[in-house]
């Protein structure tokens, strides 16, 4: 679930720590998954050094190679523990393997020394929206708005979650915000469409879905709501939207799945 291809998480809310990141010691221990991986003494590495591992765990990252992220990430925080992107990328690359609590923890860690670092919050957000925890996903999507408004993808999150919990006029508000940032997206329009629909605001929706059209006459996906509304709404443009969508299918058959994500 992503704006682009973003090194950093895709995935936010407001938590109240009992300690300050100046009342804690400058270094803090990061726990290895297991204790196999953790860095051998004859392994260790200099300051120097910090910035390389940290390019390397972003490229491993986003190459899809969470364990080799995750390795490099541990090995630049033997040098600076308390550090908030490799805390945080670290949170990242445990989550997708499955180790949900061990992210969750490292995430914290960086919002215990840097309480107002927005990707922290973003990277909690998302973690509590795929555990079901709507109410904590909530709380840090708001507070990495709060900290970051003008981050459009941050917007999209929310209007995720309140579309998942049923609370379509509030996603209509947020992915509105959304598009105000990036008005060129065509996915964003979609999306705004969407939530006007599930709001029962059909017309709003036809709209967007036109807009989103217009934007990317390739996205299939507002050409189909654009054949559904049409029957009830302009019932030519209608037929003219079915004909386009089976000619991208016959075109591009992969072209179908493109914008799948949209749906969720």
């Amino acid at each position: 679930m992503s704006d682009g291809k973003p090194v950093r998480v895709f995935f936010l809310g407001l938590c109240v720590f009992v300690f300050l990141a100046c009342d804690r010691p400058s270094t803090e221990a990061v726990p290895a998954t297991t204790p196999d991986e953790s860095l051998p003494e004859d392994d260790a590495i200099g300051a120097a050094e910090l910035p390389q591992l940290l390019v390397e765990a972003r490229r491993a990252l986003a190459a899809g190679q969470a364990m080799e992220a995750a390795n490099a990430a541990r090995r630049a925080l033997t040098v600076d523990s308390t550090h908030a992107e490799l805390n945080n990328l670290l949170a990242t690359t445990l989550v997708i393997q499955g180790q949900n609590e061990a992210g969750i923890a490292s995430a914290e860690r960086v919002l215990r020394h840097h309480p107002d670092y927005a990707l922290a919050h973003l990277n909690l957000g998302g973690i509590y929206f795929r555990l079901q925890q709507f109410e904590k996903a909530e709380q840090h999507l708001l507070r990495a708005i709060e900290l970051d408004p003008q981050q459009a993808s941050l917007h999209r999150r929310l209007a995720d979650l309140y579309r998942t919990t049923q609370r379509p006029e509030l996603a209509v508000e947020s992915i509105r915000r959304a598009s105000q940032l990036l008005p060129a997206s065509a996915a964003l329009s979609y999306l705004l469409g969407m939530s006007q629909e599930q709001a029962g605001d059909e017309s709003a929706a036809f709209a967007s879905y036109r807009r989103a059209s217009e934007l990317d006459p390739s996205l299939l996906e507002a050409w189909e709501r654009i054949s559904a509304l049409g029957e009830k709404i302009e019932p030519e443009l209608g037929t003219v939207a079915r004909a386009r969508l089976g000619g991208l299918q016959a075109l591009e058959p992969q072209m179908a799945n493109q914008f799948g994500q949209l749906r969720h």
